[in-house]
């Protein structure tokens, strides 16, 4: 995929993750922390990638009763932990903002 392409794709996800982020959608995409690396590649210091990943851990086990053995996802995960997921959102979507990386 040339350069063109990549910047396209990422406006998109960049246009859809602050959507999602104010409550219109549910997110739809696979892992926060593969998207964030396209940008960190060109900043290996990647501050945005470890709230990337932290946000990767909610992917799963939010959705799919399965993946909590006691409790279904609505059971186990809290309100505290539905704003750290916003918190670290905002800061992945601020992070790839600043480095402009496309």
């Amino acid at each position: 995929m040339g350069t063109d392409n990549n910047r396209s794709e990422f406006a998109r996800w960049l246009k859809q993750a602050k959507f999602d982020l104010h409550g219109k959608r549910e997110v739809l995409t696979h892992s926060v922390y593969e998207l964030v690396g396209l940008a960190g590649r060109l900043d290996k210091s990647a501050n945005g990638l470890a709230q990337a990943k932290r946000l990767d851990h909610f992917y799963i086990s939010t959705r799919y009763p399965g993946s909590i053995p006691a409790d279904s996802p609505h059971e186990f995960f809290t309100p505290e932990d539905a704003q750290e997921c916003i918190r670290h959102a905002s800061t992945v979507i601020a992070w790839v903002e600043k480095k402009g990386a496309f």
